[in-house]
This record gives structure tokens, C-alpha cells and sequence, in this order.
């Protein structure tokens, strides 16, 4: 049911865009005290099964609410990837929503470390060194096939060496929350 709710928002959030919606916050948070929590989300947007538009937060200061709608505003408007979502598009478009848990960082020594730590199809994970840094969310991995592909991806899109064991990044992980 929640899940239902959070499309709800972030289409009403993305056609805030084209006209004046109202969006009741306090209705909102008293229907559903979940969406006062710190949470980070994801959006996704789709049309005929093709990427639209992906934005997302890995971590948060503002509630899930807030974070919902600004990242559902952002996915439809602002993914540099592909052009704005028109109004005549709103009613052909899937809006998939997900919330994810709070980063943790992981210690690790080797590869297999990571492996352990790092499941397919279930983690996203940040890679930081210095002031780079690269995300891979969990849908990432529709899209890679290897545990190593994963790795390296991550890696190139922090900009640093594919070798993670000599670089010694921070590595963090997060999951998408079952709502």
C-alpha cells in the first residue's frame, strides 16, 4: 500500500511541473508517519518499458517525503541523459520509487571481502577516495554481469584505479527497503 502512495506523490510531484498541484504534507505525514523519516530515495521513470529519466539520494537530511519530491521532480526534469518528460507524456509514463537504508561503511581486506559483504541484484554501493566518488544503486545490476563488472564500474565512475585493493577507497553499502 505505501508503495502505491509513493508513486502517487512522485506523480503528483512531476506534474507540479506543468500546473499548480497541491500537495497536503500534513495529510500526508498524518495518514502516513513513515514519510517523516530521514530517507534517501530513488526514482525511476519509464516510458514503453525505456529509461526516461533515474535520479536519486544515497543519503538524506530531509524527510522521505521531501526527498521523494524532489528526486521524482528531478528525475522527470532534470536527468541530463535525456530530455524533460512533457505533459502530454504524463499519463504513458511508470514511475517506480524506491527508498533505500542508510549507508554503512565496510571494512574489507581483499576482493573476496567485498564479495561476501556486496550482494548482486540486492546492494548498491559508494565508493569515495579523497574527493572522487562513484554510486552504483541496486538496479544497476539488470545491467552487469559480474560481481568484478560491478567493481569496475563503480570504480570508473569514481574516476580511480580498478585495482580497489591497492586504492584503499571507503566503501559504503545500502539496500532498497522492502515497502
Amino acid at each position: 500500500m505505501l508503495k502505491s502512495v509513493l508513486v502517487k506523490i512522485a506523480k503528483k510531484s512531476i506534474e507540479g511541473g506543468f500546473r499548480d498541484v497541491e500537495l497536503n504534507k500534513r495529510l500526508y505525514y498524518e495518514k502516513h508517519p513513515y514519510l517523516k523519516e530521514q530517507k534517501a530515495t530513488f526514482v525511476t521513470i519509464k516510458k514503453d518499458d525505456k529509461l526516461r529519466g533515474s535520479i536519486g539520494s544515497v543519503a538524506t537530511t530531509d524527510t522521505l517525503l521531501d526527498n521523494l519530491i524532489y528526486n521524482a521532480y528531478n528525475s522527470a526534469f532534470n536527468d541530463l541523459r535525456f530530455d524533460s518528460i512533457s505533459e502530454e507524456e504524463i499519463e504513458d509514463i511508470d514511475i517506480e520509487v524506491f527508498v533505500l537504508t542508510k549507508p554503512r561503511e565496510i571494512g574489507y581486506e581483499s576482493l573476496n571481502d567485498l564479495k561476501t559483504i556486496i550482494k548482486p541484484n540486492r546492494s548498491g554501493a559508494v565508493v569515495k577516495k579523497g574527493s572522487k566518488m562513484g554510486v552504483l544503486f541496486p538496479q544497476a545490476w539488470s545491467e552487469i554481469s559480474s560481481f568484478d563488472e560491478f567493481i569496475l564500474t563503480l570504480c570508473a565512475k569514481a574516476n580511480i584505479s580498478k585495482d580497489i585493493i591497492e586504492e584503499k577507497p571507503n566503501i559504503f553499502v545500502f539496500e532498497i527497503e522492502n515497502i
